[in-house]
């Protein structure tokens, strides 16, 4: 890559998150011919989030804004095990999209009232999505201070090991 195409890209703003790169020369033992390159992203790529909550899930999160809702003499403890009871069944930032999408539309004294949302069958998992990934991978190799490999790969091919031949 030139220096001028390194400076073309300077107003672009960039963000280098972390993959696992795996290589491997196959071939010969004594003369390998083949580079192989396998991409995996990393966690911080995978968007597992389902909008949509179970029933189970529309009922954990009312009893946290039952726990969380009103006064009385039970309130401040009431209030402050809220969260350690929800965070029981559920992982933290599941736990917060529960409490963002059931917040009850009503203020108190009144006792609260839920919104409805969309729902989905426990079990049935939507897939996970791959996000913030690059277009396109670049795969150079240099010797001495020339490039002898040069290898340019979509993002649709990612998982797949990729192969360069000398």
């Amino acid at each position: 890559m030139s220096d001028a195409t390194i400076t073309a890209l300077d107003p672009v703003p960039l963000a280098l998150l972390p993959v696992r790169l795996e290589t491997r020369y196959v071939g010969p033992p004594d003369a390998p011919t083949e580079l192989r390159v396998r991409v995996y992203p990393d966690q911080i790529h995978v968007d597992a989030h389902q909008p949509a909550l179970t029933d189970g899930e529309v009922e954990i999160a009312k009893t946290y804004w039952r726990h969380r809702w009103g006064d009385g003499p039970d309130a401040a403890e009431r209030q402050a095990a809220a969260w350690t009871e929800l965070t029981r069944g559920v992982r933290p930032p599941r736990a917060a999209h529960l409490v963002r999408a059931m917040t009850p539309t009503n203020v108190p004294p009144a006792d609260p009232t839920f919104p409805d949302v969309p729902r989905r069958d426990a079990s049935i998992d939507s897939p996970m999505v791959l996000r913030a990934l690059p277009e396109r991978w670049v795969v150079v190799g240099v010797r001495a201070t020339s490039a002898i490999i040069c290898l340019y790969r979509n993002m649709s091919t990612v998982g797949a090991a990729t192969s360069v031949t000398r």
